[in-house]
């Protein structure tokens, strides 16, 4: 459920489009969980290493805009 979807929540003071990488991520992050490889037989499992896989480039594109210099 989003804050939208329920007619009685305050408004949102989070900007649609940081709403929409936010879901645009969940399954990504859900579906990779930073694991390239996994065996069942004498369990191995690979992990990715560096960025922890980057995100999708919808989700990049969606938050761009609230990017910040260090």
């Amino acid at each position: 459920m989003l804050p939208h979807d329920d007619p009685q929540a305050p408004a949102s003071t989070l900007p649609t489009s940081l709403e929409h990488a936010c879901v645009l991520l969940a399954p990504h992050l859900q579906r990779t969980a930073g694991v390239t490889a996994e065996r069942v037989g004498d369990i191995s499992v690979t992990y990715e290493s560096g960025d922890g896989g980057g995100f999708p480039s919808a989700v990049l594109a969606l938050i761009r805009p609230y990017e910040r210099p260090l």
